[in-house]
Protein backbone atom coordinates (compact mmCIF):
# COMPACT_ATOMS: atom_id res chain seq x y z
CA UNK A 1 0.00 0.00 0.00
CA UNK A 2 2.80 2.58 0.96
CA UNK A 3 4.54 1.84 -2.44
CA UNK A 4 1.47 2.85 -4.21
CA UNK A 5 0.92 6.31 -1.65
CA UNK A 6 3.90 7.25 -3.17
CA UNK A 7 3.63 7.27 -6.25
CA UNK A 8 0.36 8.79 -6.16
CA UNK A 9 1.58 11.71 -4.08
CA UNK A 10 4.33 12.01 -7.01
CA UNK A 11 1.73 11.97 -9.96
CA UNK A 12 3.45 8.74 -11.31
CA UNK A 13 1.83 5.21 -12.48
CA UNK A 14 3.68 1.93 -11.56
CA UNK A 15 3.74 -1.29 -13.80
CA UNK A 16 2.92 -4.57 -12.50
CA UNK A 17 6.36 -5.45 -12.63
CA UNK A 18 7.34 -2.27 -11.13
CA UNK A 19 5.16 -3.80 -8.28
CA UNK A 20 6.70 -7.35 -8.33
CA UNK A 21 10.00 -5.74 -8.03
CA UNK A 22 9.36 -3.82 -4.47
CA UNK A 23 6.62 -6.41 -3.10
CA UNK A 24 9.60 -9.55 -3.93
CA UNK A 25 12.76 -8.00 -5.01
CA UNK A 26 14.58 -11.33 -4.66
CA UNK A 27 12.25 -13.40 -6.92
CA UNK A 28 12.72 -13.02 -10.15
CA UNK A 29 10.43 -15.67 -11.77
CA UNK A 30 7.16 -14.88 -10.65
CA UNK A 31 4.81 -13.72 -13.17
CA UNK A 32 3.78 -10.17 -12.68
CA UNK A 33 0.21 -10.57 -13.90
CA UNK A 34 -0.31 -11.70 -10.08
CA UNK A 35 0.26 -8.43 -8.79
CA UNK A 36 -3.08 -7.54 -10.47
CA UNK A 37 -4.19 -9.48 -7.62
CA UNK A 38 -2.33 -7.61 -4.91
CA UNK A 39 -3.36 -4.40 -6.59
CA UNK A 40 -7.31 -5.55 -6.18
CA UNK A 41 -6.15 -6.11 -2.20
CA UNK A 42 -5.47 -1.94 -2.46
CA UNK A 43 -8.57 -1.51 -4.33
CA UNK A 44 -10.91 -3.65 -1.49
CA UNK A 45 -8.56 -1.46 1.30
CA UNK A 46 -9.72 1.95 -0.46
CA UNK A 47 -13.50 0.78 -0.90
CA UNK A 48 -13.95 -0.38 2.73
CA UNK A 49 -11.63 2.68 4.85
CA UNK A 50 -13.53 5.49 2.39
CA UNK A 51 -17.11 4.01 3.90
CA UNK A 52 -15.40 4.12 7.50
CA UNK A 53 -14.16 7.26 6.73
CA UNK A 54 -17.55 9.12 4.74
CA UNK A 55 -15.92 9.57 2.00
CA UNK A 56 -15.24 8.43 -1.39
CA UNK A 57 -11.81 7.59 -1.75
CA UNK A 58 -10.05 7.09 -5.09
CA UNK A 59 -9.30 3.75 -5.99
CA UNK A 60 -5.37 3.71 -5.83
CA UNK A 61 -5.08 -0.02 -7.35
CA UNK A 62 -5.41 2.40 -10.43
CA UNK A 63 -1.80 3.56 -10.93
CA UNK A 64 -1.03 0.02 -11.35
CA UNK A 65 -0.61 -0.28 -15.24
CA UNK A 66 0.75 -2.06 -17.97
CA UNK A 67 3.87 -1.37 -18.99
CA UNK A 68 2.36 -1.07 -22.62
CA UNK A 69 -0.86 0.46 -22.81
CA UNK A 70 0.06 2.54 -19.35
CA UNK A 71 -3.74 1.95 -18.06
CA UNK A 72 -4.79 -0.65 -15.67
CA UNK A 73 -5.87 -3.93 -16.05
CA UNK A 74 -9.20 -5.20 -17.14
CA UNK A 75 -9.76 -6.64 -13.37
CA UNK A 76 -9.16 -2.64 -11.91
CA UNK A 77 -13.32 -2.65 -14.00
CA UNK A 78 -15.31 -3.05 -11.06
CA UNK A 79 -13.72 -0.87 -9.02
CA UNK A 80 -13.79 1.91 -11.41
CA UNK A 81 -17.63 1.61 -11.94
CA UNK A 82 -18.10 1.79 -8.53
CA UNK A 83 -16.16 4.89 -8.22
CA UNK A 84 -17.56 6.49 -11.05
CA UNK A 85 -20.67 5.37 -10.37
CA UNK A 86 -21.42 3.11 -13.00
CA UNK A 87 -22.88 -0.34 -12.77
CA UNK A 88 -21.14 -3.68 -13.88
CA UNK A 89 -23.08 -4.00 -17.36
CA UNK A 90 -22.77 -0.27 -18.25
CA UNK A 91 -18.99 -0.29 -17.93
CA UNK A 92 -19.10 -3.59 -19.90
CA UNK A 93 -20.41 -1.75 -22.82
CA UNK A 94 -18.20 1.26 -23.03
CA UNK A 95 -16.33 1.44 -25.80
CA UNK A 96 -12.36 0.40 -25.74
CA UNK A 97 -12.09 3.92 -25.76
CA UNK A 98 -14.58 5.11 -23.62
CA UNK A 99 -12.82 2.73 -21.07
CA UNK A 100 -9.38 3.73 -21.78
CA UNK A 101 -10.82 7.33 -21.00
CA UNK A 102 -12.50 6.37 -17.40
CA UNK A 103 -8.97 4.41 -16.40
CA UNK A 104 -6.98 7.57 -17.16
CA UNK A 105 -9.76 10.15 -14.89
CA UNK A 106 -9.57 7.58 -12.43
CA UNK A 107 -5.53 7.79 -12.35
CA UNK A 108 -5.82 11.84 -12.39
CA UNK A 109 -8.51 11.40 -9.40
CA UNK A 110 -6.11 8.98 -7.62
CA UNK A 111 -3.31 11.93 -8.11
CA UNK A 112 -5.25 14.93 -7.40
CA UNK A 113 -6.70 12.99 -3.69
CA UNK A 114 -4.95 15.18 -0.88
CA UNK A 115 -6.07 12.71 1.61
CA UNK A 116 -3.90 9.76 1.14
CA UNK A 117 -1.72 11.26 4.68
CA UNK A 118 -4.95 10.44 6.14
CA UNK A 119 -5.30 7.01 5.00
CA UNK A 120 -1.81 6.65 5.82
CA UNK A 121 -3.00 7.37 9.31
CA UNK A 122 -6.15 5.58 9.59
CA UNK A 123 -4.25 2.27 8.43
CA UNK A 124 -1.59 3.01 11.09
CA UNK A 125 1.23 3.16 7.95
CA UNK A 126 4.01 5.87 8.29
CA UNK A 127 3.04 8.93 6.16
CA UNK A 128 5.25 9.32 2.91
CA UNK A 129 7.19 12.89 1.96
CA UNK A 130 6.51 13.82 -1.42
CA UNK A 131 9.33 14.37 -3.31
CA UNK A 132 10.21 15.48 -6.39
CA UNK A 133 9.48 13.02 -9.74
CA UNK A 134 11.82 13.22 -11.90
CA UNK A 135 15.01 15.72 -12.10
CA UNK A 136 14.92 18.42 -14.92
CA UNK A 137 16.64 17.75 -17.85
CA UNK A 138 19.29 20.22 -18.80
CA UNK A 139 17.43 23.62 -20.71
CA UNK A 140 14.67 22.73 -18.81
CA UNK A 141 12.53 25.95 -18.23
CA UNK A 142 8.97 27.71 -18.39
CA UNK A 143 8.19 30.14 -20.97
CA UNK A 144 8.38 33.77 -19.61
CA UNK A 145 5.26 35.72 -20.23
CA UNK A 146 6.88 38.77 -21.06
CA UNK A 147 7.63 37.15 -24.53
CA UNK A 148 3.67 36.39 -25.21
CA UNK A 149 2.14 38.18 -28.00
CA UNK A 150 -0.44 40.81 -26.88
CA UNK A 151 -2.35 43.34 -28.80
CA UNK A 152 -4.84 42.09 -32.10
CA UNK A 153 -4.90 38.81 -34.22
CA UNK A 154 -2.40 38.80 -36.88
CA UNK A 155 -3.58 38.06 -40.40
CA UNK A 156 -1.45 35.21 -40.14
CA UNK A 157 -2.74 33.89 -37.32
CA UNK A 158 -6.23 34.39 -38.38
CA UNK A 159 -5.29 32.81 -41.68
CA UNK A 160 -4.21 29.49 -40.22
CA UNK A 161 -6.78 28.91 -37.45
CA UNK A 162 -9.25 28.94 -40.20
CA UNK A 163 -7.09 26.27 -42.12
CA UNK A 164 -6.83 24.41 -39.32
CA UNK A 165 -10.85 24.15 -38.55
CA UNK A 166 -11.12 23.79 -42.59
CA UNK A 167 -8.95 20.56 -42.69
CA UNK A 168 -10.62 18.06 -40.76
CA UNK A 169 -9.39 14.92 -42.68
CA UNK A 170 -5.66 16.51 -41.03
CA UNK A 171 -6.62 15.91 -37.27
CA UNK A 172 -8.50 12.73 -38.78
CA UNK A 173 -6.15 10.25 -35.83
CA UNK A 174 -8.43 11.61 -33.52
CA UNK A 175 -11.57 10.95 -34.60
CA UNK A 176 -14.06 11.57 -37.53
CA UNK A 177 -15.05 15.21 -38.45
CA UNK A 178 -16.65 17.54 -40.15
CA UNK A 179 -15.60 21.14 -40.88
CA UNK A 180 -14.67 22.44 -37.88
CA UNK A 181 -15.44 26.11 -35.70
CA UNK A 182 -13.22 29.17 -34.81
CA UNK A 183 -13.37 31.17 -31.48
CA UNK A 184 -15.38 28.65 -29.74
CA UNK A 185 -15.81 29.53 -26.04
CA UNK A 186 -15.45 27.04 -23.14
CA UNK A 187 -16.91 26.61 -19.77
CA UNK A 188 -13.74 28.19 -18.65
CA UNK A 189 -14.32 31.47 -20.58
CA UNK A 190 -11.02 30.42 -22.82
CA UNK A 191 -11.74 30.93 -26.57
CA UNK A 192 -10.40 27.73 -28.93
CA UNK A 193 -8.46 28.95 -32.38
CA UNK A 194 -10.42 25.75 -33.64
CA UNK A 195 -12.96 23.02 -32.31
CA UNK A 196 -13.71 20.04 -33.65
CA UNK A 197 -16.60 17.32 -32.32
CA UNK A 198 -17.75 14.19 -33.86
CA UNK A 199 -19.40 11.31 -31.95
CA UNK A 200 -17.74 11.39 -28.90
CA UNK A 201 -14.76 12.56 -30.12
CA UNK A 202 -13.81 16.16 -29.30
CA UNK A 203 -10.37 18.42 -30.38
CA UNK A 204 -9.44 21.84 -29.53
CA UNK A 205 -6.59 23.15 -32.28
CA UNK A 206 -4.02 25.73 -31.03
CA UNK A 207 -2.10 27.70 -33.71
CA UNK A 208 0.81 29.85 -33.72
CA UNK A 209 2.96 31.20 -36.34
CA UNK A 210 7.00 30.08 -35.90
CA UNK A 211 7.81 33.74 -36.42
CA UNK A 212 5.86 34.09 -32.91
CA UNK A 213 8.40 34.56 -30.11
CA UNK A 214 9.44 31.37 -28.65
CA UNK A 215 7.60 32.19 -25.44
CA UNK A 216 4.35 32.48 -27.25
CA UNK A 217 5.10 29.09 -28.72
CA UNK A 218 5.29 27.27 -25.86
CA UNK A 219 2.76 29.17 -24.38
CA UNK A 220 0.66 27.38 -27.14
CA UNK A 221 2.13 23.91 -25.48
CA UNK A 222 0.47 24.77 -21.91
CA UNK A 223 -2.61 26.37 -23.54
CA UNK A 224 -3.18 22.69 -24.99
CA UNK A 225 -2.80 21.52 -21.63
CA UNK A 226 -5.47 23.40 -20.39
CA UNK A 227 -8.31 23.06 -23.25
CA UNK A 228 -7.57 19.37 -23.09
CA UNK A 229 -8.49 19.09 -19.29
CA UNK A 230 -11.20 21.46 -19.84
CA UNK A 231 -12.92 19.87 -22.02
CA UNK A 232 -12.47 16.64 -20.60
CA UNK A 233 -14.09 18.52 -17.22
CA UNK A 234 -17.18 19.62 -19.58
CA UNK A 235 -17.60 16.00 -20.43
CA UNK A 236 -17.39 14.50 -16.86
CA UNK A 237 -20.06 17.03 -16.02
CA UNK A 238 -22.18 15.98 -18.87
CA UNK A 239 -21.67 12.32 -18.57
CA UNK A 240 -19.32 11.63 -21.42
CA UNK A 241 -16.17 9.53 -21.30
CA UNK A 242 -13.79 12.40 -20.46
CA UNK A 243 -11.40 11.62 -23.94
CA UNK A 244 -11.09 15.19 -25.31
CA UNK A 245 -7.51 16.13 -27.00
CA UNK A 246 -5.53 19.20 -27.79
CA UNK A 247 -3.03 19.70 -30.20
CA UNK A 248 -0.66 22.70 -31.67
CA UNK A 249 -0.32 22.97 -34.72
CA UNK A 250 2.43 25.33 -36.11
CA UNK A 251 3.09 26.88 -39.71
CA UNK A 252 6.78 25.56 -39.62
CA UNK A 253 8.94 23.15 -37.52
CA UNK A 254 8.95 23.63 -33.84
CA UNK A 255 11.69 25.81 -32.49
CA UNK A 256 14.43 24.06 -30.22
CA UNK A 257 12.82 23.32 -26.84
CA UNK A 258 9.16 22.80 -28.13
CA UNK A 259 9.17 19.53 -28.87
CA UNK A 260 10.83 17.97 -25.97
CA UNK A 261 8.56 20.90 -23.94
CA UNK A 262 5.33 19.29 -26.01
CA UNK A 263 6.91 15.50 -25.14
CA UNK A 264 6.76 16.05 -21.15
CA UNK A 265 3.17 17.67 -21.37
CA UNK A 266 2.30 14.88 -23.99
CA UNK A 267 0.76 17.39 -26.45
CA UNK A 268 1.29 16.25 -30.09
CA UNK A 269 2.50 19.43 -31.95
CA UNK A 270 1.92 19.11 -36.14
CA UNK A 271 4.02 21.32 -38.66
CA UNK A 272 1.38 21.83 -41.58
CA UNK A 273 3.81 24.48 -43.87
CA UNK A 274 3.33 22.42 -46.80
CA UNK A 275 -0.59 21.73 -46.48
CA UNK A 276 -1.06 25.50 -45.24
CA UNK A 277 1.14 26.87 -47.99
CA UNK A 278 -0.38 24.98 -50.41
CA UNK A 279 -3.97 25.92 -49.39
CA UNK A 280 -4.65 22.17 -48.86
Amino acid sequence: MLPLVRHALVGSTITYLGLKKIVEPDISNSWALHYNHVAGRVGDICEALGKEMGETIPPLNAIVVNGQTKLPSYGVDHYLARFLGFSGPEIGRLSQEERDAYARQAIHSVFDYNGWPEVCRRLRLRVPIAGRKRVPGPGSRLPDPRGFSTGRESAAHKDLKIWAASNPEFFADYGTFGIGETEVTLSSGDRLDAYFEGGASRLAVEVKSVRSPHDEIERGVFQCVKYRSVLRAMQSVLGHAPNAQAVLVLDGPPPAGVSGLAATLTVNVFDVSDSFRAGG
